[in-house]
């Protein structure tokens, strides 16, 4: 006959690509002898190896395109294909934007807003490599894109959408458009500023530093 033992092991715990030992020891009963078997499991690796490649490195906001590309990833035969997606935020506290979904494509083209001042005008690009059970690995690349100047956004985003097939781009584009319409004015509220005010740079009121940073205290939400 056969037991079965419930063997919960904390998440996080075990280590990538290693492989862990289980042994199970048997004593009988009044005696001084026992009995073991073991069982050697795999732990599975993430993608390993490769980067995130985004040419040019420096751009001007819808543009110029960006080519983004996942490159030199390898893993066990067993756990391809490999799917890939790739985001952006505009800073590290504001919201991941999509540029592509899991795919099977390990590249892609694409416009991208300008930055913020107080990021020097620089966009964080992540592309993420999958394997087939969900492991996955990440790289980070910043690329400067600077604002175009007298762009009229509602002449580029009605041709766009008159002309693109695509769904999930074209809303990658509308986010795009929307994120740049919705900055807001912090030209009398420097980073130096708020950094003095142990606060996070003004993003999302005008002329008003972000909330208190790590382990300081003051108030609630966006305020000088």
């Amino acid at each position: 006959s056969s037991v079965d033992v419930p063997l919960v092991i904390p998440q996080n715990t075990l280590i990538s690509g290693a492989t862990i030992k289980f042994r199970l020891r048997i004593n009988e009963k009044g005696s001084k002898y026992s009995t073991y078997s073991d069982v050697n499991i795999a732990v599975n690796q993430p993608p390993y190896g490769g980067s995130l490649v985004v040419n040019p490195s420096l751009g001007y906001s819808f543009s110029t395109t960006f080519i983004m590309t996942l490159v030199q990833y390898s893993d066990d035969a067993s756990d391809y294909p490999l799917s890939y997606s790739f985001s952006y935020q505009l800073s590290p506290s504001s919201n991941v934007l999509i540029i592509q979904l899991k795919s099977g494509l390990n590249s892609v083209r694409n416009i991208l807003p300008a930055g913020y001042d107080f990021m020097n005008s620089q966009i964080i690009i992540t592309g993420m490599v999958y394997d087939i059970i969900g492991s996955s690995n990440a790289d980070i690349v910043k690329v400067t894109v600077k604002e175009t100047k007298n762009f009229d956004y509602f002449s580029f985003l009605s041709n766009y959408l008159s002309n693109s097939l695509d769904v999930k781009r074209s809303l990658s584009v509308v986010n795009m458009v929307a994120s740049s319409l919705s900055k807001v004015n912090c030209s009398s509220v420097s980073k130096d500023y708020c950094e003095a005010l142990h606060r996070h740079p003004c993003q999302n009121t005008p002329q008003q530093c972000s909330s208190c940073k790590d382990g300081y205290v003051g108030i609630i939400g966006d305020s000088n």
